[in-house]
């Protein structure tokens, strides 16, 4: 009984280093965000903007950073980024951050932030992704290019212009980034289920893998989808919902009636239905007019 004894005890202390050994490699290919809630602590800086993130912050409990480590931009629990990220210098972050606020988080109601918000938002300075190049009878090569400043994962959303460019931008590139800025608000919450899609918009989408890319606007899209990526219809259905709230939060009411909804675009009227039932459905059950804020200035 006693030699039982001895050999069940050895089994159980080997088994308590095998499960040791599973979860510290667990921890070293999948790193976590670090910590209090992740272990930030505010305000990061003693500038006048820090007060406004520390406000954000107690309000919604969503942390605005322009200090992170690269773990807390790339990982996510089951999935990581390629792309790799830029701190800024703190000088150039109120301009990224009055756009983030003034453009776009602070036009929709509080229950509706309550609902999509990550847990972080990064202002880096740029994001470069990690793209390959592929050339005729050549090696495929990889390189980092530097990309149009938005990244996501299923806890944090980055929006990469705390920089000096951003104050030279005109006023039809800032409303583009504030459309790309909306884009990637709601990317994030669809992607990681905090936000729902209308029903009756995917019954209007097409085929996106079989489809002919060149009949995209027949089709009922405002954009081309096909990006390089491994395509699959879930992914498209989604990427194709988020570029109508792109094209929405960027253009006016009249600059649709004139360029995407003109009869020359919207040959089969399909995108006249699908910006209908997206306008409809978040008016009606969130009290957000999209289209207002594609109005402004």
């Amino acid at each position: 009984m006693r030699i039982y004894f001895r050999y069940f005890r050895s089994d159980i202390l080997w088994l308590l280093l095998l499960l040791t050994g599973i979860f510290a490699c667990k921890r070293e290919t999948a790193p976590t965000p670090s910590g209090e809630k992740y272990g930030y602590q505010l305000p990061q800086g003693n500038h006048p903007y820090d007060d406004a993130i520390v406000a954000f912050y107690k309000k919604y409990h969503c942390y605005i950073l322009y200090k992170y480590t690269p773990v807390d931009f790339k990982y996510a629990i089951t999935t990581s980024l390629r792309d790799t990220s830029w701190q800024p210098d703190p000088a150039d972050v109120e301009p990224a951050l009055n756009l983030l606020l003034k453009e776009c988080l602070q036009l929709y109601p509080d229950s509706f932030l309550y609902q999509v918000l990550p847990d972080r938002i990064l202002l880096p300075a740029r994001i470069d992704s990690l793209v390959s190049i592929a050339e005729f009878g050549q090696p495929i090569v990889f390189k980092y290019v530097n990309s149009v400043g938005f990244a996501t994962t299923d806890y944090m959303m980055a929006f990469a212009w705390a920089n000096n460019k951003l104050p030279q931008q005109t006023p039809e590139q800032l409303r583009m980034l504030r459309g790309w800025l909306h884009q990637c608000l709601w990317k994030r919450a669809y992607n990681a289920r905090q936000l729902e899609m209308p029903d009756s918009f995917a019954l209007y989408s097409p085929d996106y893998i079989n489809m002919n890319e060149d009949d995209f606007y027949a089709a009922g899209m405002v954009a081309r989808i096909h990006d390089g990526r491994t395509m699959n219809n879930s992914y498209c259905l989604g990427r194709d919902f988020t570029d109508f709230i792109a094209a929405i939060t960027s253009k006016s009411a009249t600059e649709w009636d004139h360029t995407l909804l003109s009869p020359a675009v919207d040959v089969s009227g399909l995108i006249s239905v699908k910006r209908g039932i997206i306008l409809r459905y978040y008016q009606r059950k969130y009290g957000i007019d999209l289209q207002a804020i594609g109005n402004r200035p």
